[in-house]
């Protein structure tokens, strides 16, 4: 896996490996510097295998839309930039976009 940056319509993206249940799957991520929590879209959740309804209920999200109680997963393995992270804890939300390419 190649460990460079891209940049895509002035967004920074970065590419990681996820083991999931049955497989390990690359995804594409926006690198958001300024952010407190990592996320995951709910659709790579269900991708990797997972059951959404059966994890953890995590911290409650403040949005212009109101609140919302984020899930939490944590991941069996996250390879990134050539580190391997074993049960790195991510934030499962339902991200909504025009263009949903990306966790």
């Amino acid at each position: 896996m190649k460990h460079d940056l891209l940049i895509e319509r002035r967004k920074i993206i970065v590419r990681a490996k996820i083991k999931g249940i049955n497989d390990v799957r690359e995804f594409k991520f926006f690198l958001d510097t300024g952010a407190s929590i990592t996320v995951i879209d709910e659709d790579a959740v269900f991708r990797l295998g997972f059951d959404i309804k059966r994890l953890k209920t995590g911290d409650r999200l403040m949005t212009a839309g109101g609140g919302m109680y984020l899930k939490i997963l944590k991941l069996p393995k996250l390879n990134l930039f050539g580190k391997e992270m074993v049960n790195f804890e991510v934030n499962v939300l339902k991200i909504s976009s025009a263009n949903n390419r990306f966790c």
